[in-house]
């Protein structure tokens, strides 16, 4: 579908709104370190909170993050999805515990739910609140391809129809599922269920064609919120719908396990473009496992899930299945996927794909297959995309106080990534580094270079190693440091050989020097400094290296007249002196910082000194994205 694909909407903000730093109204949606307070998501102590209940919450009101990486989740645009415009992190005060009826409902029943051992479960099938399953079953059930079977959508409409089959008057049912979609809080693929039922039910004397009907309701939908195009959910639920509805008959089979299969097979199909641009990847053997998920969750689990709450003792029963699916899904994560990556894709090759799929499903049977061919080709095309070009790429992650550089060369022939960047209180390489690899198609890192042994350079390093396959690891010179020694015991464990006093990497073609050679007494100054050229453009990445080794390089080496230099230690005075950045001259300089760090980086004077290039910074520019052909550098920043 191409509304799915529609590029995003400017989102204003109310000026006034950013300048108060009071939020008064009524808690619609609750976790276990927010509430949602009309269009503003407050952070806040939620202990004593409860849905309904009119709240004071006094604290400055900042607009959403946006992503500063390529490729990445826009948290901003989540949130616009669900009508929240405003972030703030404030005290929440109780004005009334006075409540609506529907907010009375959704307390009682998440005080039923939590009392019991399933409750994960039971907030996730009932209510559609996935919070409370760990992050690694979660991410399991993305990899096997049925966390879309844990969304409130048309198997709850399904399931209440059947449940409510008894009651003569459907518009009896119609109100009994309205209301059962306020106490949700209105998810959209919910929405699309209950409407399109409507709808169906007021097209029984109208007549009209279940495509225009569907049409009418995506219009009426994105009316309603237009930023239902960011909101997964929606995209994955009504792009399937659409081509289920469309291609009905196609797939329908007598045989009920053939029927599976084949609207099993053909859903992957259809995802195939969606799952590409939010995960990077696809699993091919999701078929193959739908055939068992779908039935045992639709068929015993949801609706074990509604006897649960309603009848207590089901309780240990119910949760006993639940991790038995749990223990399933975690076991073909690991043992039974074909998992390949995929760059992403742009809008032409997403239109082509849908012609190639509408030509499939509406040409006979004869001719059919050449088209099924010609898809199967595509795919290919697209997986070995990355091997066809002939653009370098220097890609500086934005991993906020660190460093974090990916440098792929020609023909993706050899992927090398510098530091991995390191902040306490985030996940860098989950969140970031390995998305990031996945959505340029790349399935290894041929070197993971460690210029030193600062956390801020190498505190995901370990996490990267044991998510990501990396061939090799070059550390710098000097002693191992306590972190250092930690991901040895990571590499020796795995297998992977690690090295250290390296002068030069030379493979297919492609060479990368070490220049710092010299033993120093502090860890900055032990830092790798790599030079290297990619298309005729040579790069100088100088780690945290500091004046003194600036010196010394000066002293060895012809450094005059670099392209691009990554500036040492984020910008620090201690680095980058006049006389070095005179005279090597680079024609476009890196720095990448934190936003708004202690650290005061980087330092006026450094920025006066490098007022010779063309600066970028990752604190105001978020990633910055170099494309090296043999004609020009194409430089690309997330944030204009």
């Amino acid at each position: 579908m191409l509304f799915v694909y529609v590029k995003a909407f400017n989102i204003t903000y109310d000026i006034k709104v950013l300048k108060q730093n009071k939020v008064i109204g009524v808690i619609k949606d609750i976790d276990d370190k927010s509430i949602v307070v009309g269009d503003t998501i407050v952070f806040t102590d939620t202990s004593n909170l409860k849905y309904g209940y009119k709240v004071s919450c006094i604290g400055s009101i900042t607009v959403p993050n946006s992503n500063t990486n390529f490729n990445m989740f826009n948290y901003r645009n989540y949130l616009a999805s669900n009508k929240i415009f405003y972030r703030q992190n404030g005290e929440c005060s109780i004005i009334s515990k006075k409540t609506s009826f529907t907010y009375k409902i959704k307390n009682m029943i998440i005080k039923n739910i939590d009392q019991k051992e399933s409750k994960r479960y039971l907030n996730a099938f009932i209510l559609g609140i996935t919070d409370y399953i760990d992050k690694n079953t979660n991410t399991n059930y993305r990899i096997n391809g049925i966390n879309h079977l844990f969304s409130i959508s048309g198997t709850h409409v399904s399931f209440i129809l059947l449940f409510l089959y008894f009651i003569k008057y459907k518009f009896v049912i119609a109100i009994i599922l309205l209301f059962y979609l306020h106490l949700l809080g209105f998810p959209p693929s919910m929405m699309r269920a209950v409407i399109f039922y409507i709808f169906l039910l007021i097209n029984k004397k109208l007549n009209i064609n279940k495509i225009y009907l569907f049409i009418y309701l995506v219009i009426i939908m994105l009316f309603y919120n237009p930023y239902y195009i960011f909101n997964i959910g929606f995209i994955y639920s009504y792009t399937i719908s659409f081509f289920l509805i469309l291609f009905s008959d196609t797939l329908f089979d007598d045989n009920y396990l053939k029927s599976l299969f084949k609207t099993s097979v053909f859903i992957f199909i259809i995802t195939i473009p969606i799952n590409i641009q939010n995960n990077f990847y696809l699993n091919f053997i999701t078929p193959i496992l739908n055939l068992f998920f779908i039935p045992f969750i639709s068929f015993i689990l949801f609706p074990m899930s509604f006897i649960t709450l309603i009848f207590p003792f089901f309780d240990g029963g119910f949760n006993l299945i639940c991790s038995l699916l749990e223990h399933i899904s975690n076991w073909c994560a690991i043992n039974f996927s074909l998992i390949k990556n995929f760059h992403y894709m742009n809008i032409y090759m997403i239109i082509i794909y849908y012609v190639i799929i509408f030509l499939i499903m509406y040409k006979v049977k004869k001719t059919k297959y050449k088209y099924i061919g010609l898809m199967a080709i595509l795919l290919l095309a697209h997986y070995f995309y990355p091997y066809m070009k002939k653009d370098g790429l220097l890609l500086v992650l934005d991993v906020g106080q660190g460093d974090s550089i990916l440098i792929s060369y020609p023909h993706n022939s050899l992927n090398i990534l510098i530091d991995t960047g390191g902040y306490y209180s985030s996940n860098i390489v989950n969140n970031i580094t390995i998305p990031t690899l996945r959505s340029l198609g790349i399935n290894k890192l041929d070197f993971l270079i460690i210029t030193h042994g600062d956390f801020d350079h190498m505190g995901e390093a370990i996490n990267l190693i044991n998510n990501y396959k990396v061939d090799q690891v070059i550390f710098n010179n000097g002693e191992y440091s306590e972190l250092e020694l930690e991901l040895i015991k990571t590499l020796e464990k795995k297998n992977i050989p690690y090295y250290q006093n390296v002068e030069k990497i030379d493979k297919k073609n492609n060479k990368l020097y070490f220049l710092n050679n010299n033993i120093y007494s502090d860890e900055n100054s032990n830092s790798i400094v790599i030079y290297t050229m990619i298309n005729n453009y040579n790069f100088l990445l100088m780690g945290d290296a500091g004046i003194s080794v600036e010196q010394n390089l000066l002293n060895k080496y012809n450094l005059s007249n670099v392209d691009i230099l990554k500036v040492g230690h984020h910008g620090s005075n201690t680095s980058s002196d006049q006389e070095f950045i005179n005279y090597i001259k680079p024609k476009f300089s890196i720095i990448s910082v934190g936003k708004n760090n202690h650290y005061g980086h980087p330092h006026n004077e450094v920025l006066d000194r490098l007022n010779i290039s063309n600066i970028y910074r990752t604190d105001l520019m978020g990633g910055i994205n170099f494309r090296l052909n043999k004609k020009q550098i194409k430089v690309k920043t997330v944030i204009p």
